[in-house]
């Protein structure tokens, strides 16, 4: 563990938070596409999928019904392959509908952690504590960035790859499963497997163990220094490996001969969903619109941050012209980022309410209303001018005697 103490002047303070007005500004508007933009998704998505709801047409897996050509389908049953999936490196096969390899390396990771004292006449001292552990990561971390390179090296490399075999031909019944519908299986397994079945030249060097994610193998390959699992150095590897059998689906999406393509909506999206179990049509599309509900609150989100963070940098000049004097400066910047937020939220009120007003204008109203009313409450704060406590002069009061 070691700190760094690097003292900032105010000069050096203020031309640095004059630059980043630009920047406070470039994220702010950055932040009205974006939530305008996500609104007109969620619209378009919800409609989608209510057309979705309507058109969806119940068929048999174990036959293809030519009268449901090109239509929005809904169907069950079992997706099966006769793929025999292999990974050759260490001689690991699988009958299934995929097969992934899984790595990791022991690493150094630098932990950084900075905390910022005000000095009088506007300067700031900041104390960055650097620390390091060892952890297993699954990429590889470039320890050339750290403060303290020469004491904490990682490998240069990855030893070994992530590597996925995926069956080429999946059937449902009578069906063929597209790729992109394949892609959305997932009930991967760890697989078990003995130091015998690997190659000569993994088996010397590799021990297993029974740690792996649902009590799976692992296969540890030591680094130069050490011997087991349980004395890792950095450098070691550890592998492990997961399939996804055969299993229970539902799938809805437009049938094309035997197969399927993604369903184009009329009003934009293109379904093309699978579970990974026996799931209704209704219930497949309940939990599209659950899911199109959480992305439109964390893309909201997101952009009410955007505003709001980029408001606050742009007034932030205010506050360290205000920290020549420590006490003020925080009374400032606590001002300025309260009225960013406010500020901020009622702008992002104002975009969302318009996008609304152009695609559901009986929602967008009432939220234009409340963003307009913020904007009239934050401007009518600002342009308030403070007043004077009666019988006292400025010499006499408490903020101006702190001040001396």
């Amino acid at each position: 563990m070691v700190d760094v103490v690097r003292d900032q002047s105010w000069f050096s303070r203020i031309g640095g938070a004059i630059k980043g007005v630009i920047f406070g500004c470039i994220l702010f508007l950055i932040a009205i596409p974006v939530l305008f933009l996500n609104e007109g998704r969620a619209v378009r998505t919800a409609k989608g999928l209510a057309e979705g709801a309507s058109a969806v047409v119940e068929t048999n897996s174990e036959h293809v019904d030519p009268s449901n050509e090109g239509k929005f389908v809904h169907l069950t049953g079992k997706a099966t392959t006769e793929d025999s999936l292999s990974d050759d490196l260490f001689g690991i096969t699988f009958d299934g509908i995929r097969l992934e390899r899984h790595v990791e390396m022991y690493q150094w990771v630098e932990n950084k952690s900075t905390k910022k004292k005000k000095k009088l006449g506007g300067g700031t001292r900041r104390v960055t504590t650097y620390s390091y552990d060892q952890k297993w990561k699954n990429s590889l971390v470039n320890s050339k960035n750290f403060h303290q390179p020469e004491e904490h090296q990682n490998p240069s490399n990855m030893p070994y790859k992530q590597f996925v075999a995926q069956a080429s031909e999946v059937s449902l019944g009578a069906f063929k499963l597209s790729n992109s519908l394949v892609d959305q299986i997932s009930k991967p397994s760890s697989i078990k497997f003995e130091l015998e079945q690997l190659p000569e030249s993994i088996g010397t060097i590799a021990t297993i163990t029974k740690d792996a994610p649902d009590g799976g193998c692992r296969l540890y390959i030591a680094g130069e220094n050490a011997p087991a699992a349980q004395s890792a150095t950095v450098g070691d590897v550890r592998i492990w490996f997961t399939g996804t059998s055969e299993t229970d689906v539902s799938v809805m999406s437009k049938q094309v001969g035997n197969s399927f393509e993604p369903f184009q909506t009329n009003a934009g999206p293109k379904l093309n969903m699978l579970k990974s179990e026996i799931v209704s049509a209704a219930l497949m599309i309940e939990e599209a619109e659950a899911d199109n509900i959480t992305l439109t609150w964390i893309l909201r989100i997101l952009g009410i941050a955007m505003m709001c963070g980029g408001l606050a940098i742009a007034f932030r000049p205010l506050a360290v012209i205000g920290d020549v004097v420590p006490f003020i400066g925080s009374i400032v910047g606590f001002g300025t980022t309260l009225i960013s937020i406010i500020a901020g939220t009622g702008f992002a009120f104002c975009i969302i309410s318009v996008a609304w007003l152009f695609y559901r204008p009986l929602i967008g109203v009432p939220l234009l209303v409340v963003g307009i009313g913020l904007l009239i409450w934050v401007t009518r704060v600002m342009l308030k001018q403070p007043k004077q406590l009666p019988g006292k002069t400025a010499e006499e009061l408490p903020y101006a005697q702190v001040i001396d």
